[in-house]
């Protein structure tokens, strides 16, 4: 089975509409991928699906951020996240993703900020594109 974790970027995007990463999402939903998380990646899925700019799509879909945080959360394994220095990102904010991540020992991390995608590799871990997520997937299958 394949494993991962799953950028609030591209749940974000997954949830709220169609494309590639309603794809990943959609391959988490059906079971064909377990999904990792932590409690400070949820916090930061809550916090930005409150933001103003995203309540016309919660108004028209009839649910709200919390909602479709407790449906993310439903669908994943919730992990406890080993605290992590990692120099190589550009971000710090990103240092949450890779320490659950590592701390669950999933295979990918699956994330839209090329920024994070430039980190690449992490030991095992493979930070990818959800595109290239989708060909890994589809690869696995056959």
């Amino acid at each position: 089975m394949t494993t991962a974790v799953i950028d609030t970027n591209v749940v974000v995007s997954g949830l709220l509409w169609t494309g590639t990463s309603a794809e990943v999402i959609d391959g988490v939903l059906t079971g064909r991928v377990i999904s990792y998380t932590s409690v400070p990646i949820l916090l930061e899925l809550e916090d930005v699906l409150t933001r103003k700019k995203f309540a016309a799509k919660f108004a028209s879909i009839g649910r709200t951020p919390s909602d479709v945080v407790r449906l993310w959360q439903s669908t994943c394994r919730v992990v406890e996240p080993v605290s992590m220095k990692i120099a190589a990102l550009r971000d710090p904010k990103d240092v949450m993703l890779v320490e659950c991540a590592v701390s669950a020992r999933v295979e990918y991390l699956v994330s839209g900020d090329r920024d994070l995608q430039a980190l690449d590799r992490y030991g095992n871990l493979h930070v990818i594109s959800p595109a290239d997520f989708l060909s890994a997937l589809s690869r696995e299958a056959k």
